[in-house]
This record gives C-alpha cells, sequence and structure tokens, in this order.
C-alpha cells in the first residue's frame, strides 16, 4: 500500500498536522528504510542491530509511525525538534515543496544525520543515496512512482534551487547515480545559517544603519510591493539614485523593519567566471537568501559584462516560483535590465542634498557649537559621502583628534582629513594630484583679478544655499561651476588655480593632455569620461591647463577625425554643466577655444600682462624672510627695467639667490639680480633694457 494513499502530497503544509513534524517524518522514513533494507538483506549485520527495531515492532509501526528513531539515541540531532521542525517547514514554504518532495529532501539528509546509513554493508547510502534505493523506497505503487520521476525530474524545485544534486559513483565497476543534499541545507537544518556567502565571494551582508536616509513613501511602497505576505510573484525592484546616496542601506533598514536581511550581490565578480558556473551561482545565492529570510539587491548593473545574460536568465527561472525581495540599483541614466517573462518596476530614491548630510554629521557630532556646525555644513557641501558612512567617517576622525593630542578635542579639521583622503581617486597617468601649499600671500593680483577669485570662492561656499536650492528648477538641475583663465604664459594662471585648491583644502587635479589626447578615433571622449567619471567623486579642483590643444573651435567636419573632435568639445560642454565641483580651463590665447564655451562658463577671468604696480608688489613678494636683500636693490627699478611677468621673477629671484651663496655673500646684491635679469630676457628672446 502507498504511503501517500489519502494524502495530498501536492498540499501546502498545516503547522498543526504531523506530517509537518520533523521527528516524526524521520521516523516515518527510516522505518521505510529498515523495511527496504530488510527485504534485500533478510539480516542485519550485529553491528548494527541497534540501529533497527525488531521485525515484529516494524510491522507494529507501519499503520502508525512511531515518534523517534531508535539510533537518536546514539546520534543526536543538532537542534531541538521545534527547531528542526520550523526549519524543515520554512523549506517547504520558501520553495514550494510538495510533501513529497518533502521525503526525498529528507531521505537525501541521512547519511548526514547518522552515520550508519551509509556504514551499513549494502544499504543503497553513501555520500547520498543511490536511485535504486529511492525506487525501492517510494515505489510501491505507480502513483509514487510517477511522483518519484516528478520529484527527480530537474525542473523539479528540488533540482530547480540546487536542495539535491547527483553524481555518478563507481560501485563495483558499475555507475550508479546517487542523489545528495545540498550543504546549505544541512546547515542550514542545523542552524547555521546558508553557505552562500561562505562559498562565494559575491554576496556581502549589507548593514543597518540609522543615518541612512530614504522617504517613509519609499518603505510602504516596498513593503507593499514585495515584503507583505501575499501570493502573487513579487516584481524586481529597479531602485534609481546617484553614487553614495546609501540606497543599500536605506533597503537594509527597511527589510530589517520586517525581520529580513539584505544582501548585496556585485554583479562585475560574476564576469571572470564561465557561464554555467554564473548561472549555478546565482541559482544558489537566491536559495540561500531564501532561506536566510533575506532579499537580495544587486549592483553595478551597467558596469557588467556578459554576467547579466546569464542573471536575467536564473531571474526568470526561479524567481516567480518564490517571493524573493530582489533589487538592482541604477542610475537613473544608465542601463536598466530588461526582463521578458519577469514583471519589474522602477522607483527612485532622491539624493541626499548637502543640508541633509548636513544635519546628519550635526545629530551625530558629540558636541554642539554654531562655528563647528558651519564648518560640518561646509565639509557636507564639498565632499561626496554616503551618509551610511558617517559612523565610520566619525571614527577614523577620532583617531587623527588622538594622533594631535590625547586630551585633544574632536575637531572638524580632523574630519577634513578623513574626507580629503578617502575621497582621492586614482587617476592613472591621465591626470596628476598637486597638493597645493602656496596661499593667496603667495600670489600678486589685479584688484579685479582677486576679486573674481573672491566671486569663485563664493559661489562655491553658497551653491548649495543659493543656486540649488533657488535656481535648480531654472537653470534645469544643471549645477556646474566651471571658469576660464587666460592670459599671456607667466601671468599666475596656474598658480591662481592651486591657490584656490589650498584656500578650500583640497587637491589640484591637473589632466594630463599627452595622456588623454589619442589619435585613435572614440578614444579621446572615452578618457575624459574616465577623468570626470572619477573626479565626481574627489574632492578636489578639475584643472585643464592649455585647454585650447583639446577644445579648440569647432570645424566642419570633412573626415571621421574631424567629426569626432567635434563630439570631443560637446561632451565636455556637456559634462562641464553638470560636474558637481569646480572646473578650471586655462588657455594662452581665448580666441583658440570654441566660442560655445562662452557662455557656460561660470566665470571667464583674464590674467593680464602685469603693470609696473603689480610688477612692483611681485618684486616685494618674492623674497623669502630667510634671505637678505642689499640695500642699494630698488624695486620700482627693477619693475620698470625687467618688464618681466610673475613667473619670470620667481626665477630671477631664485638664479640670483644661487649666485649669492656660491659667492658666499651674505646678502643678494643688485648685480646677481641683474645677472639673473639678463639670463631670464635672452630665455625669453629679449634684449636687456
Amino acid at each position: 500500500m502507498s504511503l501517500y494513499s489519502g494524502i495530498d502530497v501536492f498540499s501546502q503544509h498545516d503547522d498543526n498536522n504531523d506530517e509537518t513534524d520533523f521527528y516524526r517524518c524521520l521516523s516515518r522514513i527510516d522505518l521505510l528504510f529498515q523495511q527496504a533494507y530488510l527485504q534485500r538483506n533478510e539480516v542485519v549485520p550485529a553491528y548494527f542491530s541497534p540501529f533497527f527495531l525488531p521485525a515484529r515492532a516494524q510491522n507494529a509501526y507501519s499503520n502508525d509511525l512511531y515518534d523517534v528513531p531508535v539510533w537518536l539515541a546514539f546520534h543526536p540531532l543538532p537542534d531541538s525538534r521545534e527547531a528542526l521542525t520550523t526549519r524543515l517547514n520554512r523549506l517547504i514554504e520558501q520553495f514550494d515543496l510538495t510533501l513529497f518532495e518533502r521525503d526525498i529532501l529528507l531521505v537525501c539528509l541521512l547519511p548526514r544525520l547518522s552515520a550508519h546509513y551509509s556504514a551499513l554493508p549494502d544499504s543503497g547510502i553513501k555520500e547520498g543515496v543511490s536511485d535504486k534505493l529511492l525506487m525501492q523506497l517510494f515505489s510501491s505503487a505507480q502513483t509514487e512512482y510517477q511522483l518519484l520521476l516528478s520529484a527527480l525530474h530537474p525542473s523539479s524545485p528540488l533540482f530547480q534551487f540546487s536542495l539535491l544534486f547527483k553524481t555518478t559513483i563507481n560501485e563495483n565497476k558499475i555507475p550508479t547515480t546517487f542523489y545528495m543534499c545540498s550543504e546549505s541545507v544541512w546547515h542550514f537544518l542545523c542552524g547555521n545559517g546558508s553557505m552562500a556567502k561562505y562559498r562565494y565571494p559575491y554576496p556581502q551582508p549589507v548593514v543597518t544603519d540609522a543615518m541612512t536616509l530614504y522617504p517613509v513613501t519609499l518603505s510602504e511602497q516596498i513593503s507593499c510591493l514585495c515584503l507583505e505576505p501575499v501570493g502573487e510573484t513579487p516584481p524586481v525592484i529597479v531602485l534609481d539614485g546617484c553614487a553614495l546616496d546609501g540606497r543599500e542601506n536605506g533597503l537594509a533598514n527597511i527589510l530589517w523593519q520586517h525581520q529580513r536581511a539584505l544582501w548585496r550581490l556585485d554583479i562585475r565578480d560574476l564576469d571572470n567566471v564561465a557561464e554555467p558556473q554564473q548561472q549555478q551561482a546565482v541559482a544558489e545565492i537566491i536559495r540561500d537568501a531564501l532561506m536566510d529570510n533575506a532579499g537580495v539587491v544587486c549592483v553595478h548593473w551597467a558596469d557588467a559584462g556578459g554576467a547579466k545574460k546569464s542573471v536575467i536568465s536564473v531571474l526568470e527561472r526561479l524567481l516567480p516560483q518564490v517571493r524573493l525581495p530582489f533589487f538592482v540599483l541604477t542610475d537613473s541614466t544608465a542601463e536598466s535590465p530588461l526582463f521578458r517573462v519577469l514583471p519589474s518596476i522602477h522607483l527612485s530614491l532622491p539624493c541626499p542634498d548637502a543640508m541633509a548630510k548636513s544635519k546628519l554629521l550635526q545629530m551625530a557630532w558629540p558636541r554642539q557649537s554654531v562655528s563647528e556646525n558651519q564648518r560640518l555644513q561646509t565639509l557636507a557641501e564639498r565632499y561626496a559621502f554616503s551618509p551610511a558612512d558617517i559612523s565610520l567617517l566619525l571614527a577614523e576622525a577620532d583617531y587623527y583628534r588622538q594622533v594631535r593630542g590625547k586630551d585633544a578635542l574632536l575637531g572638524a579639521g580632523d574630519l577634513q582629513k578623513t574626507l580629503l583622503y578617502r575621497s582621492r581617486k586614482n587617476f592613472g597617468n591621465l591626470a596628476h594630484r598637486i597638493t597645493p601649499v602656496r596661499t593667496f600671500d603667495d600670489i600678486v593680483l589685479s584688484p579685479s583679478v582677486k576679486k573674481q577669485m573672491e566671486e569663485i570662492l563664493a559661489a562655491i561656499r553658497l551653491r548649495e544655499r543659493v543656486t540649488i536650492k533657488h535656481f535648480a528648477h531654472k537653470t534645469g538641475g544643471k549645477k556646474g561651476l566651471s571658469a576660464l583663465f587666460y592670459g599671456e604664459p607667466g601671468t599666475g594662471k596656474t598658480l591662481a588655480a592651486e591657490v584656490l585648491a589650498q584656500h578650500l583644502d583640497t587637491d589640484l587635479i591637473k589632466v594630463d593632455l599627452s595622456a588623454v589626447v589619442s589619435k585613435y578615433v572614440g578614444e579621446t571622449e572615452k578618457n575624459l569620461s574616465l577623468v570626470f567619471d572619477l573626479a565626481e567623486t574627489d574632492s578636489g579642483i578639475l584643472f585643464f591647463d592649455e585647454a585650447d590643444a583639446l577644445f579648440g573651435k569647432r570645424s566642419e567636419s570633412k573626415d571621421a577625425h574631424d567629426r569626432y573632435a567635434n563630439i570631443e568639445v560637446s561632451y565636455l560642454l556637456q559634462r562641464l554643466e553638470n560636474y558637481p565641483g569646480l572646473v578650471i580651463l586655462a588657455t594662452n590665447h581665448r580666441g583658440h577655444l570654441d566660442t560655445a564655451f562662452s557662455r557656460r562658463f561660470t566665470f571667464i577671468t583674464h590674467f593680464t600682462y602685469p603693470d609696473v604696480t603689480l610688477r612692483t608688489q611681485m618684486w616685494q613678494a618674492i623674497w623669502p624672510a630667510t634671505l637678505a636683500l642689499a640695500e642699494d636693490v630698488d624695486f620700482a627699478e627693477l619693475a620698470i627695467r625687467g618688464n618681466l611677468t610673475g613667473a619670470s621673477i620667481c626665477n630671477v629671484a631664485l638664479l640670483a639667490a644661487v649666485l649669492a651663496a656660491d659667492e658666499q655673500s651674505d646678502k643678494i646684491q643688485l648685480h646677481h639680480i641683474d645677472h639673473a635679469i639678463r639670463r631670464e630676457l635672452n630665455k625669453l628672446g629679449r634684449l636687456p633694457l
């Protein structure tokens, strides 16, 4: 008679039914095994007799399942009866297993539950369970045989979700198929959690963080779509946003409210794996996430290669069968996953603005003061960071405080160091990072240029509070801040860019045009894209020197090179308008730049050739306090005689100091300066006055 007579093997489990009790299910499976073994062998080896019921007892229990397997006295189970029953029922519920499929799973667990099953001679059990034993256990009736074939079919959830896998073992030189239970299922039943996050480097747990902001409406939408217990298959949620907006931690917070964890899957990690292994890895990650009551968030979708095809294939095959919260994070302008049969929905998380991040910093700061709050607000405006990282940032800042002194108070300067070093990106050979040391005291500017420098600093300081807050809609969301410095060589364009960076406590990122510009079509634009992408999360000022060499006037397209050169100019114009930091372009000849740049720049500053008054100030400012000058050195006279730029005056001062030191003179004499001026004028191709 079939064990499944009168039982709806396709019905969902009932917590009040004995069929859901782990001990009772296991006892019935053990009894089936004992009866099958005695049918084949008639006698049980004496050493194993304590693991078997007497034959008469087996017959007595055939219609009334006994409660506990006899071998339990020798091999205790890994957890309590209640815990094992709960986990078994979770497997049935999560993977929509029939009662028959549940029993197949329990049979394949036998060698892990007790070693006597595989040690018993001719038991049909080794590391796994042989197909012959399964046939003997579950083929007493035609109905059971059909159910067995269905449960062992590749389309069964037992194999779709890799709960079981089959292998071939040679027994007496005869290949025999064995079915083995997944190690993850075993560890899940033992209460150790699943194994995917240990077996694979791809899934990483996402931590919750109180500093992460997300709209209440977003939490309600996600809860309604995929977290509340309804029967429909939840859609894949594509969550649009921007970099460093804390979406992962926000999702973790939302899932945590529903007693769920969140796993992070970086799809780029799968690109270096062969396609069959890609699909297997994704299937096992889905399986283990279901067992651990976790959701999965997939990141860097647009940056991945061939792995996207495998991921979509597995998701479309498995997700319609289960209720797994699955998210994909994308940029609103980037590629999104396209599913043919799987429903998906796009939601958006607004990027946290500087004001919101400033408030979070102030909440986490150990003490409150007006000056500290103002500095924290400035840091929030100037540096790109995720709200979820605030706890870590403050911990690192405290180490800088300790370096300053054991009893020192944590200051905004400590946090500024943390943000500065964390924001630095590796530009490779495309750009060089300059740590500025020269200040406004080291540069002599005309009143008009100095005024424009102050206006640039004010625009940076007040961008969030004025430009973005009041004019974001008027400008179409364009938030770029750019400046064009033009003038003759040596008039202070590069020095002015460095001084601005020093005043803002940040780096100057000087783009190397020799590395950016390529003779190959499209490569220059690709290099520019990489520079801007890295610079967007770097706090430095992006500086293009001699920019006319790259961004000259667009010309009539006569060949492919001309067309792509024009594309490069158009591409830069687009990036300038949307770049969140400051971009400075410097050129000796403004007329060489495309005319479209003029209206796109926030500031255009002309560095004129210095007049006599400015040159006099430069001659006064160039000499370090550690050097002594002769009494007959007249700065006004030098300004008239030399007619030099600030860069040339610096060269003259350096050479004059070297000449004085070489003569072991304790003062720099006028003849040293005269000699250095003649050398500098010769370099410039001009006659001395």
